[in-house]
């Protein structure tokens, strides 16, 4: 399993070469330097991704003291390891414990990681629509529409 490195140099490295719409979705919140999280980065290394809510659950306090800049690297970590053969081991790691089961205290855990997901849905909506919205895609979806428009209309009326 590959290294994901949550250490403060390598995450200001992280972070500074992050694009601009992502660095204005997060605070520089890795930069607390209280935190040792090699020990962290070493267990995530060796674990599973059917096993990665364990890991959420059993280190939830590391995992709601990190910030949101190493939560999200945890998250495409998953995410990256789940997809396509596994997606259950990523819906798995949002899912909460109902009240006294487990006691493992991971559930406000699994509302920063949608926080986390949500902080990021502006930047990647603006991103997307400059993407989207260049003069070709414009002309393009411009020719379809005029093209329905001018279409005869089938047989049997609109529908």
């Amino acid at each position: 399993m590959s290294a994901l490195l949550l250490g403060d140099k390598e995450m200001a490295h992280w972070f500074e070469t992050r694009p601009d719409f992502v660095r204005s979705a997060l605070t520089e919140d890795f930069r607390s330097g209280s935190v040792d999280y090699t020990a962290l980065s070493e267990k995530i290394a060796a674990t599973r991704i059917e096993d990665a809510h364990r890991l959420v659950a059993a280190e939830a306090d590391l995992f709601r003291e990190m910030g949101r800049a190493r939560r999200l690297r945890f998250l495409a970590w998953a995410a990256q390891r789940s997809i396509p053969d596994r997606p259950s081991a990523w819906a798995r790691i949002f899912e909460k414990d109902e009240e006294g089961e487990d006691g493992s205290g991971a559930n406000d855990v699994v509302d920063l990681f949608v926080d986390d997901i949500r902080a990021m849905q502006g930047p990647l909506a603006a991103l997307t629509v400059r993407l989207i919205g260049d003069v070709e895609n414009v002309r393009i979806v411009s020719r379809a529409a005029q093209d329905i428009v001018e279409a005869p209309a089938p047989a049997g009326g609109t529908p």
